[in-house]
């Protein structure tokens, strides 16, 4: 934070240094003081489409759901329309109860920028949310050829090659996905729904699951 004060004492844009700051206060829990910075970066320059980012990931943390997706369609809007925005846009609706707007939006993101790996991994599990696996096995092949030390591409990928019958490969990307993120409980717990007679290796993945995350077990059985 010192470091960031200095910076903005010394012709750092506001808007990006106080939003700094902001998304630092977020981290350390301090949500009031995060809102006061980011009212102030806001009102300093509201066409800084990262205040809109951050402030969303805020509202996130604080359950608000509904307001942290105005407040991407607000980056949306800053940023022009650029791609990664409606990208971000997309996930938290496809997160939260808007599948087909998330869909639409990602589908918009990927058409502006292809490349964006990231992105192609979120319309592949929302594909799988609607039922569409193949479609979202070649979106998570795309996402894992763009970026392959992408975690949840190879965790998301592997629990559609389950669903599909290849539990070698399922197993393979969930091993790929727990390599790169060794703490990483849907990975755990999806690895743990392998073959019927896996029974101690699925306790264990389970135990390592809610052991990482204490809400994993919530998650693993909704």
């Amino acid at each position: 934070a010192a470091e960031l004060t200095w910076a903005a004492e010394n012709g750092a844009p506001v808007g990006w240094t106080v939003t700094v700051l902001a998304e630092t206060e977020r981290k350390r829990g301090d949500f009031k003081r995060a809102a006061e910075l980011l009212d102030f970066a806001e009102r300093a320059d509201a066409r800084w489409p990262w205040v809109h980012v951050t402030r969303s990931e805020l509202a996130r943390k604080r359950r608000r759901y509904e307001e942290a997706i105005a407040c991407l369609r607000r980056a949306v809007a800053a940023s022009g329309g650029a791609a990664w925005s409606y990208a971000l846009l997309g996930r938290a609706q496809a997160v939260y109860r808007y599948k087909k707007e998330g869909l639409a939006n990602l589908d918009r993101a990927l058409r502006l920028d292809p490349l964006m790996g990231w992105a192609w991994g979120w319309r592949g599990e929302v594909r799988r949310r609607f039922g569409r696996g193949a479609e979202a096995r070649a979106d998570f092949d795309r996402c894992l050829a763009l970026d392959p030390d992408y975690a949840w591409g190879w965790a998301w990928r592997g629990g559609v090659r389950r669903l599909a019958g290849d539990l070698a490969g399922a197993r393979a990307d969930l091993d790929e996905a727990l390599r790169l993120q060794e703490n990483y409980p849907w990975a755990f717990a999806e690895r743990s729904r392998g073959p019927a007679g896996a029974g101690f290796r699925a306790a264990v993945s389970c135990r390592s699951s809610c052991s990482s995350t204490p809400s994993a077990s919530a998650v693993f059985f909704r």
